[in-house]
């Protein structure tokens, strides 16, 4: 009986020792095992290719993750991350807008919503690209579609939230024909439509606000001579500097006008220092 026992113990000791070590690195997550090569095992780098012996007591998962990190030269496939997102998502929400820079290049930036099987609210940006013009309804219907297929999500569209400009209407009508999702204006675009109309009420003391900010940022010495008027008429908080508005951002001229309160009295003297600039800020902030 006792031989049995330490038989069945020494069997059970040899079982243990043989079981598979689970891997718990998340170097697995980029990289597959492949087998044995050259009499060691490898594995293969998911985005590069690249192979890696692994195994062994002096060999663990430093140098792959270090690939990972350092020396990959390839990203994720865009099929691998769109299957993700379609593994994690029932229905995909989107958000689009569109906007010029400063160097007259167009851009346009796709965001897709959704919420994960852990009833998380995930944001990530599928696409942010110069858009050639002219920015017809026609051009941003393709560019969008050829985004969304692209990843592969084409069939998972939920809705798609855009400004009222004309060309988006353009464009839903074209992407309605090929997918069938929800359509939704952007609220932040609609209440920034009713603000500036109502501000056209003091349209006339706003412009000529944002002709004396742009008066005194315009050179550099202009710059140095309103520094000097601050510091002379004294107790000017400077932690916030002067600020111009934007056309699509209401609240931004809210701050444009509390910057310019602030300023008030360096722009009185300003005028006095500068002899040209009376034409542009004389009453401009009376």
């Amino acid at each position: 009986m006792v031989f049995r026992l330490l038989e069945n113990k020494s069997d059970n000791d040899e079982k243990e020792s043989k079981k598979v070590k689970v891997c718990t690195s998340i170097a697995w997550k980029s990289f597959t095992k492949i087998g044995v090569v050259d009499g060691k095992e490898h594995a293969e780098c998911n985005a590069c290719g690249q192979q890696y012996v692994i195994g062994g007591s002096k060999v663990g998962t430093s140098h792959l993750l270090r690939h990972v990190k350092l020396l990959c030269k390839k990203k994720a496939k865009f099929h691998d991350v769109g299957g993700m997102i379609i593994d994690h998502a029932g229905k995909i929400c989107l958000t689009s807008d569109c906007w010029t820079a400063c160097t007259q290049e167009g851009y346009i930036c796709l965001t897709t919503h959704f919420v994960d099987n852990n009833w998380k609210l995930n944001s990530k940006i599928l696409a942010f690209c110069k858009l050639e013009p002219p920015h017809t309804g026609e051009d941003l219907a393709n560019k969008v579609f050829e985004v969304l297929t692209e990843w592969k999500i084409d069939r998972k569209i939920f809705s798609i939230t855009l400004d009222n400009a004309s060309a988006n209407d353009h464009m839903q009508e074209l992407l309605g024909e090929q997918l069938r999702f929800q359509n939704s204006l952007c609220c932040a675009h609609v209440l920034n439509l009713i603000v500036q109309d109502g501000l056209k009420v003091a349209e006339v003391a706003l412009q000529k606000i944002r002709d004396s900010i742009k008066y005194v940022r315009a050179s550099e010495s202009r710059k140095i001579i309103f520094t000097e008027c601050i510091a002379q008429v004294r107790g000017i908080d400077t932690k916030v500097g002067l600020r111009l508005d934007v056309p699509t951002r209401w609240n931004s001229t809210y701050v444009m006008l509390e910057s310019a309160l602030r300023y008030h009295r360096a722009f009185a003297s300003f005028t006095i220092r500068d002899k040209f600039s009376f034409f542009f800020l004389h009453k401009s902030l009376t």
